[in-house]
């Protein structure tokens, strides 16, 4: 079985609405926003290219490694 190397940032916020419930599908997406935008903030505070967060941003995917940090910030696991 292929280990699958890229995890969408769409099954991050539907595992974020498994775990918090939000009324809306807006409330979710703005929350999950707002969340990703601390992630990065806290990426550039330990010397992470600003260039990553915009681009696995546009392409809407992340490495398993850093889904696992997302995740971890957002407090998933």
């Amino acid at each position: 079985m292929k280990k699958q190397n890229k995890i969408y940032l769409a099954a991050i916020r539907r595992q974020m609405q498994e775990c918090f419930r939000y009324a809306t599908r807006k409330k979710r997406n703005e929350a999950f926003e707002i969340l990703y935008h601390g992630w990065r903030q806290q990426g550039f505070r330990h010397g992470r290219n600003k260039q990553f967060y915009t681009v696995a941003w546009k392409r809407a995917w992340l490495a398993p490694k850093d889904a696992d940090d997302l995740r971890k910030y957002i407090g998933l696991t």
